[in-house]
């Protein structure tokens, strides 16, 4: 079964699907190809090239596993970014506060 979906594309390819265990996991635990594209697909435009900037300056220091913890905050930070961009607001509107500033006593 996981050759014929690995034919059709859902595996990656068929080296792929035999290297699966039973929970579709490689034999090390590692993420699978099928895990990497998907994972590849859900960043936001920009991630590697941050990721990049800062595997250049830091990445003798980081280790992989910190690297990819990098890399999720990167996106993280990014798709707030794009919601906030999204969210409709009008220049207008004011804040739900207002500041007054503290000027002593009065």
């Amino acid at each position: 079964m996981l050759g014929a979906l690995a034919a059709a594309g859902f595996l990656g390819s068929a080296e792929s699907a035999a290297a699966l265990d039973d929970d579709g996991d490689t034999p090390d635990g590692g993420p699978t190809d099928a895990d990497t594209a998907a994972q590849q697909e859900d960043v936001p435009v920009g991630t590697d090239a941050l990721l990049a900037y800062v595997e250049a300056n830091y990445g003798d220091q980081l280790s992989d596993d910190q690297l990819d913890a990098v890399r999720t905050r990167i996106a993280g930070i990014l798709a707030s970014g794009e919601a906030a961009a999204e969210f409709d607001l009008a220049y207008t509107t004011d804040p739900a506060y207002t500041f007054e500033p503290y000027r002593g006593e009065e």
